[in-house]
């Protein structure tokens, strides 16, 4: 067995020693008014599943937690708290991402994983506490490390917000009546993604796509393949995700506050609107959601001083592929992202745009069989598309994906960046007819 399949079987293994502790703590704390016997049971429990799967590379996280404390703690609620934070955390898990590459660690999980759910979450905590609205005093360390070891978040997430988190182990009520059902149909689905990875990887897997055998296929059916095959791999995420939610169900934290038979505060992944949405941006809305949450909520609304939300876009997608790692194939991967939305959304505005001055082509558009006929299509497309997007990603190698791509014509590129390019002058062609207009209409009055 490789060291990932190891190290995957031990993220399973935490994933179930997860809902044991659940259950304890909603059995044997969750109504206990020993807040501080709370934390040292996260802690412990949180700590040993870490050691469990890194062993001694757990100092780091431990680096990186009480780094922040003691800054947020001598700096306080100040810009530069933040600023330093920030480098710090990102400069700490780009040091884990070198480590990797020195030590010829490409494609092997390790503490590096963890660490990039713990810089989301410091970051967002730094910026909270610099708000002085989410956060009404500075944590203590004891704290910190509770939320950061919060067993079923720490190895992959979802983010949790501090204070939610402080809420949750405040409350003295047991709800494991409520909460055990959605938690154990979380971990079937997981199990049943899970079960479509293992045996999909089997005679699907990523290596298949640089081998000689893929390369003896037509087009059409290459297409297929990538889709297929990237399809898989991602059930390994959606399952990770799914398990973790349902964990994080059974604890009790994921109860919506303003509906309390819903439990999905920690919803990292809509399944059904991300098996059924005919857009990209469906599918941002619908997949790894904290963390699209995060960078819209700490990165996006930040750089509003940039003046021009496409290169806040841009910043922020910068940062997600930066946050994942040093590969080039990354940085593919996310601008493909912003190329398909962009052209997705320029498409929307016009068909929007022409049918407010076409009653006919509105007629058309809302007959139900065009409709489903559409939808098809966009579906197909948005299947196909993502997992082309992905290959760079699932890769990484950046030798082999471009050799994975060149069998398709880099047929994604072309089309995406093509459009791009085409429509700078479209766009200042039409903002200057925009503008013609608005002048005739001034003068006419």
């Amino acid at each position: 067995m490789d060291s990932n399949r190891i190290i995957l079987l031990k993220l399973f293994i935490s994933g179930l020693l997860s809902y044991i502790f659940a259950i304890i703590y909603q059995l044997c704390l969750a109504n206990n008014k020993s807040i501080l016997l709370k934390h040292f049971f996260n802690i412990s429990i949180g700590l040993s599943i870490c050691l469990f799967n890194f062993g001694i590379d757990t100092i780091h996280s431990l680096i990186t937690c009480l780094t922040i404390y003691c800054s947020i703690r001598l700096l306080g609620p100040t810009r530069l708290m933040v600023i330093l934070n920030f480098v710090f955390c990102m400069s700490y898990l780009l040091y884990g991402y070198y480590d990797k590459y020195l030590n010829n660690l490409h494609d092997v999980l390790t503490w590096t994983m963890p660490q990039c759910v713990l810089t989301l979450s410091l970051i967002a905590l730094s910026f909270d506490i610099y708000d002085d609205t989410a956060i009404e005093r500075i944590p203590t360390f004891i704290e910190i490390l509770s939320k950061c070891y919060f067993p079923p978040i720490f190895l992959i997430g979802p983010q949790i917000k501090f204070k939610d988190y402080i809420i949750f182990i405040e409350s003295n009520e047991s709800i494991l009546k409520s909460c055990w059902k959605p938690s154990i149909l979380r971990f079937l689905s997981g199990i049943i993604y899970l079960s479509i990875y293992q045996i999909g990887s089997i005679y699907w897997p990523t290596r298949y796509l640089l081998s000689d055998d893929f390369k003896s296929y037509g087009l059409f059916a290459k297409l297929t393949i990538i889709a297929i095959t990237n399809k898989i791999t991602l059930c390994k995420y959606i399952s990770g995700w799914l398990i973790s939610e349902g964990a994080c169900i059974m604890y009790g934290i994921a109860r919506n506050p303003l509906n309390p038979h819903q439990h999905d505060r920690c919803s990292n992944v809509s399944i059904f609107h991300f098996e059924t949405t005919a857009t990209f941006r469906g599918i941002i809305e619908s997949f790894n959601i904290t963390t699209n949450q995060f960078a819209m909520k700490y990165i996006f609304k930040r750089l509003k001083f940039l003046g021009s939300k496409m290169l806040s876009q841009l910043m922020t997608l910068f940062f997600l592929a930066l946050w994942h790692g040093f590969s080039i194939g990354y940085y593919n991967t996310f601008a493909l992202e912003f190329l398909i939305v962009k052209m997705e959304t320029d498409i929307a505005n016009k068909v929007i745009e022409y049918r407010t001055g076409n009653n006919g082509f509105n007629q058309l558009l809302n007959n139900i069989s065009i409709r489903w006929l559409l939808y098809l299509l966009m579906r197909i497309h948005v299947i196909y598309m993502l997992s082309y997007s992905l290959i760079s990603f699932t890769i990484l190698d950046f030798f082999k994906w471009t050799s994975t791509l060149s069998e398709i014509y880099y047929l994604g590129h072309i089309i995406y960046f093509g459009w791009f390019i085409l429509s700078i002058p479209f766009n200042l062609l039409s903002s200057s007819n925009s503008s013609h207009k608005i002048s005739n209409q001034q003068k006419n009055k």
